[in-house]
């Protein structure tokens, strides 16, 4: 139920979580999420070393819709998220890059089809959730900031 830094997916069921003991590498890792329950959600995060409470605040989750279904649920949707401290302030895990996506609505309403790219663009509006979400809400500023912040770090990967 919830990105591997604790704040919600924002789905409405819970999904297995996979990832390895150890990372990857020492610049990222990967998490993979499995709806064992109903088989509708796959998803991917992946763990930036770099984004650390420096490049993105802790607590924090920016999430675009990039497709609803037709009751205008989520089928497809991305989230960058801040780290998670440990009780002493420590980085207990980095920040990253999530996206979930509902394959069962996607094959059943004939989104995907075999041989043709699909081509996905975020909606307008994004939907902040975390314990530090209310400091960025209605804070372009700020936004565009996080936004400037996150992107430099990514260019020294």
């Amino acid at each position: 139920t919830v990105l591997p830094n604790g704040v919600p997916i924002g789905l409405n069921r819970a999904l297995v979580e996979v990832h390895s003991a150890r990372p990857i590498s020492d610049k990222f890792d990967l998490y993979a999420y499995l709806d064992v329950l109903q088989a509708d959600w796959l998803g991917v995060a992946t763990i930036f070393s770099f984004l650390t409470d420096k490049y993105f605040p802790v607590g924090l989750s920016v999430t675009e819709v990039l497709l609803r279904d037709k009751e205008q649920n989520p089928a497809i949707m991305g989230s960058v998220f801040g780290p998670a401290l440990n009780s002493d302030g420590t980085l207990a895990r980095a920040g990253g890059i999530a996206l979930f996506a509902n394959v069962r609505h996607l094959i059943q309403e004939h989104v995907l089809k075999a041989g043709v790219t699909s081509t996905f663009y975020p909606e307008k509006g994004i939907l902040l959730s975390g314990p530090a979400a209310s400091r960025y809400r209605g804070d372009a500023k700020a936004l565009r900031k996080l936004e400037r912040d996150f992107i430099s770090g990514m260019n020294k990967l």
